[in-house]
């Protein structure tokens, strides 16, 4: 069989780090097939994360934090 492609995982949150990749037939420990984690070194930071009104994309894709446009939030939330 051929190898597959692994993406870094630093974070632990089952999303990987497209920029940190491997191949290998198996998993390896601490890899996902999955690379969609812009920030590897927050587990918070992740696809089903819940945005929050804080300078930070928590959940991407990506991007900067969605309430920094105007009128995406009211202050405090």
């Amino acid at each position: 069989a051929d190898a597959d492609t692994w993406y870094a995982d630093a974070d632990g949150d089952g999303y990987g780090d497209l920029s940190s990749a491997t191949t290998a037939c198996d998993e390896p420990s601490g890899y996902t097939t999955d690379t969609q984690d812009c920030d590897d070194s927050d587990a918070a930071v992740n696809p089903d994360a819940t945005e929050a009104c804080n300078g930070v994309d928590d959940n991407t894709p990506c991007q900067d934090d969605p309430c920094n446009q105007v009128g995406t939030c009211q202050a405090g939330v």
